[in-house]
């Protein structure tokens, strides 16, 4: 049973670091806005407005603890 307590919690720890990494994503982005003309630049054919997201830091995007696992009470097994 030690055993297994043991790979729970290295795979619970390796888990942590891949949510760490997938938190560490920026995902902003924007583009300009486009506009199409016809061969004079008299008329506009189409026009699509630009756009704009900041990603924001979350609370959860940087989990820095590893007590996702732990034994019975008076047992710890983590950190």
């Amino acid at each position: 049973i030690v055993g297994l307590s043991e790979v729970a919690v290295a795979v619970n720890t390796e888990l942590n670091d891949i949510s760490n990494a997938i938190g560490a994503l920026d995902q902003s982005y924007f583009f300009t806005q486009f506009v199409g003309t016809d061969n004079q630049g008299l008329k506009t054919k189409s026009n699509v407005a630009g756009s704009r997201f900041n990603d924001a830091h979350d609370d959860c995007d940087q989990n820095s603890t590893c007590d996702l696992v732990c034994g019975a009470p008076g047992q710890p097994t983590c950190g």
